[in-house]
């Protein structure tokens, strides 16, 4: 069915295309006449300039509108704990009407200059057709209306959690196709080497990268460390990696969201979800899990007597206290290094991305405390 001005309607069918009114009668549209050269189908023209005549194939390429795309992460964390599998999707969201068959298609990573502009998203009014039966009384309608059978529904019931599964973890072996990257510039292309139908208001998945066996590194983390304050800050559990092909990665990632999953009695348990950065050939991957309720870190502020409070060098007490079962690496942030200076520390700080750093292991259901004194220059 489609929507004709001021409201009307027009039916499309396999006979073509017919107005609906009240009469009953078929009202199929006649037009006069046909512009001279109007083709059957929409047609695109070009005009050239060619010494000679000839025959070309021509592929027309173009940016459209309504789209987006984004990469979509499944890390699988292997039962050894020190390796997973990291499997990513290009998922291709069509906003737009208009259905793209049988299409050859690339999604284009990074930060690529945009100008915005605004397009108005296509818009109806209300269709109502209201035809009034001949021959038939008010009250007759009304009658005929209350007898009319009303056939209601309900959900069907799910007996248990284990009926449907949110996510599908793929394999490498249940893979059809992978996306190939290429370089665009500053940017990355990754191209669909197979044509493929984007339909209108609709998604489509095409994998584009798996790596088995990856080794990544788990340690915690907390927020930084605010001085001058007593405090208990959380700490989150963070999966580490190197995208290099040595370390079984060496392709640019772009910007996403992560899935991280942890091998289970039946079948993989989702622990995490995660945002994932640009991460280009070298650099380091992270992937931030959940909260540990087992890690916890405690701040306790110290003055030194003797000195007015104002400008008293501040002792400071941080202590990482771990109830797992086995030892855990933690990197905390301290302070930045614009920031308040640290005259001494009883562990070796490390300068990283601006922020002085404790690097530490804390043994299994134990503690580690770390102590500093900061002078405001």
């Amino acid at each position: 069915m489609r929507s004709g001005p001021q409201g009307a309607v027009v039916l499309e069918t396999a006979e073509g295309f017919e107005a609906l009114r009240c009469s009953g009668l078929p009202e199929t549209m006649i037009y006069p006449g046909v512009p001279e050269g109007l083709p059957a189908r929409p047609t695109l023209s070009v005009r050239t300039r060619a010494t000679r005549a000839a025959s070309a194939q021509v592929t027309l390429s173009y940016l459209a509108s309504g789209f987006d795309w984004q990469a979509n992460y499944i890390a699988t964390i292997d039962p050894d704990g020190e390796t997973l599998d990291l499997f990513a999707w290009v998922t291709l969201a069509n906003g737009d009407p208009t259905s793209f068959p049988d299409a050859t298609t690339a999604a284009v990573a990074g930060r690529p200059n945009r100008v915005a502009t605004w397009v108005s998203p296509p818009s109806g009014g209300p269709i109502r057709l209201q035809c009034w039966p001949h021959g038939v009384d008010f009250y007759t309608l009304q009658r005929e209306r209350a007898e009319e059978l009303v056939v209601t529904g309900s959900r069907v019931q799910r007996p248990n959690l284990q009926s449907v599964s949110p996510v599908t973890v793929v394999g490498a072996q249940d893979i059809a196709m992978e996306a190939v990257q290429e370089d665009i510039g500053d940017l990355k292309l990754y191209r669909i080497p197979e044509r493929v139908t984007v339909a209108a208001q609709s998604q489509k998945q095409v994998a584009m990268l798996s790596r088995e066996d990856v080794p990544f590194e788990r340690f915690y983390r907390s927020d930084p460390v605010p001085y001058g304050e007593r405090e208990t800050l959380p700490m989150v559990a963070v999966y580490r990696m190197r995208n290099t092909e040595r370390e079984g990665l060496g392709l640019a990632l772009p910007l996403g969201r992560a899935a991280i999953f942890a091998a289970g009695a039946a079948r993989p348990v989702l622990i995490a979800e995660a945002s994932v950065d640009d991460t280009a050939i070298g650099e380091e991957l992270e992937l931030e899990g959940g909260f540990s309720p087992q890690m916890t870190l405690e701040i306790e502020p110290v003055i030194e007597e003797g000195a007015a409070e104002d400008d008293a060098p501040i002792l400071m007490r941080v202590t990482v206290s771990n109830a797992r079962p086995e030892r855990a690496r933690i990197e905390i942030p301290i302070v930045p290094v614009a920031g308040p200076r640290v005259a001494r520390s009883s562990e070796r700080l490390v300068q990283h991305e601006g922020m002085l750093w404790w690097r530490d292991t804390v043994p299994a259901n134990g503690t580690a405390t770390l102590t500093y004194v900061l002078v405001s220059d």
